[in-house]
């Protein structure tokens, strides 16, 4: 357990040094506070970091601020989140389709910090429709669909209950 949080943690960017599996990064500051490794969406690999962490009970070793702030740097609005501004930003693919709405939601409800979203409620989950014929339904169009649904389900039970803990959108 002890081996993996330390992976993990190791995974999460705070500096352009080489780290895990991790090689040195130059546009490091644009990532600071995500986890990111060459080759993975970043949104994805920071939401699968953090699960596994909260599941590990790893969470207090992040710098949980810093991945607040990236995820809410890179959110343009409505739920659509882009890459950050590098020289490289194919390199992070982040497509703003609903996976990474999907991704970001998740990993902002596990460091809590779902409040710190103004519009919330404008969310939509955009599924990728690359390559494929207008008015085919794809398995896509299916999880944005189910991703949307909860989302809406999660903000009427937040307005009647404020209090209560949030939701994933993984749970029915």
């Amino acid at each position: 357990r002890d081996r993996l949080v330390q992976h993990l943690v190791s995974l999460q960017v705070l500096s352009g040094e080489a780290s895990g599996q991790r090689p040195p990064l130059r546009d490091w500051r644009a990532l600071r506070g995500l986890f990111y490794l060459p080759g993975w969406p970043t949104l994805q690999d920071t939401y699968c970091s953090l699960a596994a962490l909260e599941m590990l009970d790893g969470l207090e070793k992040i710098d949980r601020e810093a991945c607040i702030k990236t995820i809410l740097k890179i959110h343009r609005g409505r739920g659509f989140f882009t890459a950050p501004e590098t020289d490289e930003q194919w390199r992070q693919q982040i497509t703003g389709d609903a996976h990474d709405t999907f991704c970001a939601f998740e990993s902002l409800r596990i460091l809590g910090a779902l409040d710190r979203v103004k519009d919330l409620d404008k969310w939509q989950f955009r599924p990728q429709r690359r390559g494929v014929a207008e008015g085919v339904m794809t398995w896509n169009d299916i999880e944005a669909w189910v991703c949307q649904q909860r989302l809406e389900k999660i903000l009427r039970a937040r307005k009647e209950n404020p209090a209560a803990r949030v939701r994933s959108l993984l749970e029915p």
